[in-house]
């Protein structure tokens, strides 16, 4: 069973907890996600992400929830900070371009 982990009521991690990387990097990287979705838009409700490894490769899948729909991202590499960034861009990349604009 993979470990699921809750961060501030809005972040779900799976399959994080069985790394051997700091796994206080990969709540920083993700935290600093959401702190920047929530000051972009009002209508954020949550980010989950799924981790899939093997022995050559990390599958990272995220999914972000704005005002009630679902927004996906994937990242595949053989490094789990540059899976885990082409998830997040991912996401980043399906929503609407103003939602990232500041004024």
């Amino acid at each position: 069973m993979e470990e699921t982990v809750l961060l501030g009521g809005n972040i779900t991690l799976e399959g994080f907890g069985g790394l051997d990387v700091p796994t206080l990097v990969v709540k920083k990287i993700v935290g600093r996600f959401v702190e920047e979705s929530r000051a972009a838009a009002p209508g954020f409700a949550e980010l989950r992400m799924v981790l899939v490894a093997d022995e050559t490769r990390y599958c990272c899948h995220a999914i972000c929830v704005v005002d009630g729909r679902r927004h996906p991202g994937v990242g595949i590499a053989a490094n789990l900070f540059v899976a885990l960034d082409q998830s997040l861009k991912g996401v980043r990349e399906g929503l609407q371009p103003s939602f990232w604009e500041r004024p």
